[in-house]
C-alpha cells in the first residue's frame, strides 16, 4: 500500500498543472435513510428514555406535525396502532407511510393525552 501511495505522490508532484476536480451532482437515488413520508418532528435525545413515547425538541414549521398542533415538548406515544418508544419506532412508521396518508398521533402534553390527526407530507430529506 505504501508503494502505491509513493508512486501516486511522485506522479502528482511531477505534474506541471494543478489537479482539478470535476463537479458532479449529488446522487439522486434514495438511501436507506430516506423516507417518502415526513412528519416534520425534531426528536429530543436528552429526554427521559424510561418514559413511554418519543419526546420532541420541536417540529418543523409548516410540517405535518406542526399543522396537526404537535409542539416541541410533546411526547408522541403512538402513531396509529404503533406505539413509539424511540426514534427507531418513528422510522419504522415513516417507512410504511406514503405522502398524503392520514394517521392519528397519540400525544402527551403537560400530563394530558391528545389525539391529533395529521397528513404525512413528502420527505425533503434525500441522501
Amino acid at each position: 500500500m505504501a508503494d502505491v501511495v509513493l508512486r501516486v505522490a511522485r506522479v502528482v508532484a511531477a505534474r506541471n498543472r494543478l489537479l482539478t476536480f470535476p463537479k458532479s451532482e449529488a446522487p439522486t437515488r434514495p438511501s436507506r435513510r430516506s423516507f417518502g413520508a415526513s412528519l416534520g418532528t425534531i426528536p429530543d435525545y436528552s429526554g427521559d428514555a424510561s418514559k413511554p413515547g418519543m419526546l420532541l425538541a420541536g417540529v418543523r414549521p409548516g410540517g405535518a406535525a406542526a399543522l396537526a398542533g404537535i409542539k416541541g415538548g410533546d411526547r408522541i406515544l403512538a402513531i396509529g396502532d404503533t406505539e413509539l418508544h424511540s426514534v427507531k419506532d418513528l422510522m419504522y412508521v415513516l417507512q410504511s407511510a406514503k405522502p398524503g396518508d392520514e394517521a392519528i398521533a397519540k400525544v402527551e402534553r403537560n400530563g394530558k393525552t391528545r389525539m391529533l390527526r395529521f397528513k404525512y407530507q413528502e420527505s425533503t430529506r434525500k441522501h
